[in-house]
């Protein structure tokens, strides 16, 4: 005769409830865990299978740099979920039962949620989750077939903060290097501007400076974002009716919503909406793709200017998107008319490209040298400040690379111990020829050449065999030449076309 299973460890609710918020190493959060049985720590999450419970790990959105994580979200399991012990001490009222015993045991849900459809009435049939407020916590119910599988704990957002519409059509973009800084935010500026412009402005910015001026066109879109949405946009920002469709919209959430009922018109959309800039197969109902579309006439998405003409360049579209999920929520095709008229009044529009007027950056033939002679040195010795200044290259404050892209330099800092404690150093320096690309802190740049000389007799253009002649027999792969100088130096050459373009300074290989 089988064995019966020994019965989950008990730990109760409001103790796990309590922990939400603090660190992993809080004493209180130890002494809880140590009741748990079997516990597993690791980077992200909190495990503990005998007891049915675990907590994800993670850094508040405020927090500051270097800030400890804390636990964020508790995971309540049914009997045998992800090889779980049922949990024991369920909040009162709540049980892994059938959706309709909740509901009848339970006051109304704050909301429902059905997975490509977003928010949708209590009635819906077959929903992905409800979810309660109660003293202070959401009480998130995940459902399959009808019946309660898992719960998710988290503290109560704060009802004055709106859900998150950030979005960077550009994410993936090569930035040119007379592209506006801010590039990144017009996105979320012509979005904010057009919710203005065609519904009102929200009840956040009403009375405001920036409100004001932005309803009469008198501030550019992304002058607003920066001003009155510290260059972010929630829900709060936009008009209250909108927050379903735009929340859906920047998250790609509308993508199946349609079950395939609209594959005979899609293709016809994605033809007028030009979302082949996106690299997109389907129409995938998303801000992101309909903005490169939007704007693929222009020889980079990053040149899209920040104007009221951009934010009617892309207003049509934004209607059609928003006349379509109102009558069909995504779920059936639309008149194709609504986009064959979108696609028109669009290319009324004509928009100039907005570029920024280069600087080219400037070099004494020593500069080259000086930044080579960081490698290996903290960030905080007065010298390496002076080199890094002379480069316009910025102090980096954490393990991550900071480029100059109209001098053509980059440098990557990484942790080292000085006497038993980290400090930043200077670990690796790169030269680039004309118009190289990088991916620095989130964004593919383009360099303009670096104008100064370089270290070694180096020069850009150079064939590969003078190289190779100048600094000895390398090791070769692919494109790259490996040159070991010394014990603590290696030099890696790039070529294109057998020219040399690109030039590195870094550790020996291992």
């Amino acid at each position: 005769m089988a064995k019966a299973p020994a019965p989950a460890v008990k730990v109760a609710f409001k103790a796990l409830r309590g922990a939400l918020g603090k660190e992993v190493d809080d004493p209180a959060v130890k002494a809880l865990l140590a009741k748990a049985g079997k516990v597993t720590v690791k980077p992200d999450y909190i495990v503990a299978k005998e007891a049915g419970f675990a907590f994800s790990l993670d850094r508040p959105e405020d927090a500051k740099r270097g800030a400890k994580k804390q636990l964020t979200c508790l995971f309540l399991y049914a009997e045998g979920r992800d090889k779980h012990r049922g949990f024991i001490d369920l909040p009162a009222g709540f049980t892994f039962t059938a959706r309709a015993d909740l509901l009848a045991a339970l006051p109304a849900p704050k909301q429902t949620w059905k997975i490509g459809k977003g928010k949708v009435p209590v009635t819906t049939k077959n929903p992905d989750h409800d979810q309660w407020s109660i003293e202070g916590y959401d009480i998130t119910v995940d459902y399959r077939d009808g019946a309660a599988r898992g719960m998710q704990v988290t503290l109560a957002k704060d009802a004055n903060v709106g859900r998150d519409l950030s979005n960077n059509p550009l994410h993936f973009g090569t930035k040119p290097t007379d592209a506006r800084a801010d590039a990144g935010l017009v996105g979320m500026a012509l979005l904010v501007a057009w919710s203005t412009d065609r519904f009102g402005l929200a009840k956040k910015h009403q009375g405001s400076e920036p409100g004001t001026q932005l309803a009469k066109r008198a501030i550019t879109p992304t002058a607003f974002l920066v001003a009155a949405c510290d260059s972010k946009l929630n829900t709060h920002d936009v008009a209250p009716d909108l927050e379903n469709f735009l929340y859906g919209y920047t998250h790609r959430m509308w993508m199946s919503a349609d079950d395939g009922a609209r594959d005979t018109i899609d293709a016809k959309i994605h033809a007028l909406l030009r979302l082949d800039a996106a690299d997109k197969q389907e129409d995938e109902r998303a801000y992101a793709d309909d903005f490169l579309g939007t704007f693929s006439d222009l020889e980079s998405s990053f040149y899209v200017p920040d104007s009221w003409q951009a934010v009617d360049r892309i207003a049509p579209v934004l209607d059609a998107r928003w006349a379509d999920f109102a009558k069909t929520a995504f779920e059936k095709s639309p008149n194709l008319k609504l986009y064959e008229k979108a696609a028109e009044l669009r290319d009324a529009v004509e928009i100039k490209p907005e570029r920024v007027k280069l600087v080219a950056g400037t070099a004494d033939d020593e500069l080259a040298k000086d930044l080579v002679s960081c490698m290996g040195a903290p960030l905080t010795d007065k010298g390496v400040r002076a080199f890094l200044g002379r480069a316009g290259l910025e102090l980096s404050k954490r393990v991550e690379p900071q480029a100059n892209a109209t001098l053509g330099v980059s440098y990557m800092a990484v942790n080292q111990k000085f006497n038993g404690r980290a400090k930043l150093v200077v670990d690796t320096v790169r030269f680039y020829g004309p118009k190289r690309r990088a991916y620095i802190r989130g964004t593919d740049l383009e360099f303009l050449a670096y104008p100064g000389a370089l270290p070694n007799k180096l020069a850009f253009g150079m064939a590969r065999s003078a190289v190779a002649k100048l600094l000895g027999e390398p090791k070769s792969y692919e494109e790259n030449d490996h040159f070991t100088m010394s014990k603590t130096l290696r030099i890696m050459c790039t070529f294109a076309g057998n020219k040399l373009v690109e030039v590195y300074y870094g550790k020996p290989l291992k």
